[in-house]
């Protein structure tokens, strides 16, 4: 699981407890940064770092600090940020939530539907 964020880092996530982030022009420029298990991750458009796993969590890479959102649980399906700034992810359950990442991380609210 990859995404690019706008100044061109890649970030990935594992299935193991980190998350990490490589320079695309410089590959001697990379970090591993420990987390909780991930199984999908994003990037929004304030460079945000979005993952799911063990519940939905935002990393600020300004200040290097996790948000946990409330309400979320053990997430293993998909997760991706619209250009509304709207974070989906899906479960393999069939649930899907839709996160509003624009708010402060403790007022995230969720909006989930099953299909």
């Amino acid at each position: 699981m990859a995404a690019i964020d706008a100044d061109g880092n890649l970030w990935s996530a594992s299935l193991s407890s980190n998350i990490a982030r490589f320079d695309t022009a410089d590959p001697a420029d990379y970090e591993v940064i420990a987390t909780r298990f991930n199984y999908g991750i994003t990037v929004d458009s304030l460079g945000n770092v979005w993952t799911n796993g063990d519940g939905v969590r935002r990393y600020r890479p300004a200040d290097s600090e996790w948000d946990d959102v409330a309400g979320t649980r053990y997430e293993n399906g998909g997760i991706a940020v619209d250009q509304n700034g709207l974070v989906w992810t899906h479960h393999d359950s069939g649930n899907i939530q839709r996160i509003d990442g624009n708010v402060d991380h403790r007022g995230l609210r969720l909006r989930q539907r099953s299909v």
